[in-house]
């Protein structure tokens, strides 16, 4: 099943990249794509996977990060509404598409 990440959510991967970097934390900026990358081709083979969460979502937490990826399972894809921060305010990205 295709993966689709909504603007949001490149933007939310951006976000925690540019933090990595900032934190001249260049090995975990890669990682963290490529984990994400891994979660995206998990989720494209199991899309059940993750548990419920609000709004008709699912979340999966990633292994190695404090990110969740929160996505909705439509009839041709799966679609990333964000990659949320473990430490922000749950449910901040609730009015998300």
């Amino acid at each position: 099943m295709n993966v689709v990440l909504s603007q949001e959510a490149r933007h939310d991967i951006q976000l925690t990249l540019d933090w990595y970097i900032e934190q001249d934390a260049w090995t975990a900026a890669a990682d963290f794509l490529v984990e994400a990358e891994a979660a995206f081709e998990r989720l494209g083979l199991s899309p059940g996977l993750g548990t419920p969460g609000p709004a008709g979502t699912r979340i999966l937490p990633l292994h190695r990060f404090p990110v969740s990826v929160v996505y909705r399972h439509g009839e041709d894809a799966l679609y990333v509404v964000a990659l949320a921060a473990q430490r922000r305010r749950p449910g901040y990205w609730v009015g998300r598409g």
